[in-house]
């Protein structure tokens, strides 16, 4: 009966061993999420060129990878809108913005350093559509907000 013992302990601490190992493999082998510095600074560049103001309606920070395509739904009031955009990143790399499910060719923001944020006055009803692409060989960050006009 002993042996059986030893045997079952033995067995017990064979599966206790390979579960220990099973678990620090797996915490090892978690991808390691570095975030790129220059990305960090152009989100603190797009945010001090573009604060959120105190009445916005929607406001928003987004990276967007080089060549990436993005959909940014926002609910808002229905009426006249200050739309506010910015793009920081490579000097190469430009954001085409456009309003709305209309295919159209929208309009090209350049993402260099210490620009002005851009302004449009829209009409919206009931929510905003945004759609986004990236040309250019690096991220870029993208801020936005839109403010009610008038009352």
């Amino acid at each position: 009966m002993t042996s059986d013992r030893t045997r079952g302990a033995v067995l017990y601490a064979g599966a206790a061993l390979v579960l220990v190992a099973g678990g620090a493999w797996w915490v090892h082998a978690e991808p390691r999420q570095t975030e790129d510095p220059a990305v960090a600074r152009w989100t603190a560049t797009a945010e001090r060129l573009l604060p959120e103001p105190s009445d916005a309606e929607a406001a928003e920070t987004v990276e967007l990878g080089a060549g990436a395509e993005r959909q940014i739904d926002a609910p808002v009031d229905t009426g006249n809108q200050r739309l506010s955009v910015v793009c920081v990143g490579q000097s190469d790399s430009i954001v085409r913005v456009s309003l709305g499910q209309i295919d159209d060719s929208g309009r090209g923001l350049h993402c260099t350093g210490d620009q002005r944020p851009t302004d449009f006055e829209v009409f919206l009803v009931d929510h905003l559509h945004l759609s986004l692409n990236v040309t250019g060989s690096s991220p870029v960050v993208f801020r936005y907000s839109v403010v009610k006009i008038g009352e």
